[in-house]
């Protein structure tokens, strides 16, 4: 099986999904273009006779997405971005549509909550920062600390307290004298996890529920020894009816899809 060769799919990517999407497609014979942006490693794909081009940086240099799908022969988009990437997805759904091009969003599951789990919801970060008990040593695991963090961290300047943030680059500007930065990029395992909570004695884990397996163990770990969770809730930017959690399966669909619209041949 094989698509026409200037017929491509782009991966939205980043993520572990993103790859692994990428190489069930090569598989497949389906030529990729693969899009990352950001502080992610770029990847490299097992040896295939299927070309995957890579793009790091996004599309302005191109003038923009639709510029991009419309000279570039892109025959659909899969959308296997961070859950919390909303702007990206956003963007790349109603371009799509307004294209006319088969849009595809891979939505790994949240983490559940299990009954020992003390967990606080929020959607938004202004009252989850509110409801952070003070004198408390919080673990920001939430990616790029963001100005309603900061300025928290600001507004709370306890001189015993040193809260944590793990970052997977380091830090461009100062950080506020209460906060200590540790530079890591999961996978993580239970073991270094716990350790990371016991020597830093934290007492609130603040994260986003990303879901998979790669930071999990930090959910375990605040479980095990009994510490709240304040938990920010997904956004939604694009509509439930375009979003898959099963990667095998969405796999299949694009390749049906693309069968069905003429876009591949048999060979």
């Amino acid at each position: 099986m094989s698509i026409t060769p200037l017929s491509k799919v782009l991966v939205l990517g980043g993520t572990s999904e993103g790859k692994a999407m990428v190489n069930r497609l090569l598989d497949y014979g389906v030529p990729v273009v693969y899009s990352i942006a950001g502080l992610v490693r770029t990847p490299e794909f097992k040896q295939s006779a299927t070309l995957c081009e890579i793009i790091d940086g996004g599309f302005s240099s191109y003038g923009g997405l639709a510029e991009y799908l419309n000279t570039h022969s892109i025959v659909g988009v899969c959308d296997a971005t961070h859950p919390f990437a909303k702007n990206i997805s956003a963007t790349a759904w109603k371009t799509c549509s307004e294209l006319g091009i088969p849009y595809w969003r891979f939505q790994r599951s949240e983490w559940p909550k299990q009954p020992k789990d003390d967990w606080q919801d929020f959607t938004h970060w202004p009252p989850l920062l509110n409801s952070i008990s003070l004198g408390k040593t919080v673990f920001f695991s939430a990616g790029q600390l963001n100005d309603e963090c900061l300025q928290w961290l600001l507004a709370h300047p306890h001189q015993q307290i040193k809260h944590l943030w793990r970052t997977a680059v380091e830090p461009k500007s100062p950080l506020p004298d209460n906060l200590i930065a540790v530079k890591a990029i999961g996978p993580f395992t239970f073991e270094s996890e716990r350790q990371l909570f016991t020597e830093h004695k934290v007492d609130v884990l603040v994260t986003k529920n990303s879901g998979g397996e790669a930071t999990i163990a930090k959910i375990q770990v605040a479980r095990e020894l009994g510490l709240p969770v304040l938990m920010l809730a997904r956004p939604t930017p694009v509509p439930e009816n375009v979003c898959y959690d099963d990667l095998n399966k969405l796999a299949m669909l694009i390749i049906s899809q693309l069968k069905l619209n003429h876009m591949m041949q048999v060979h």
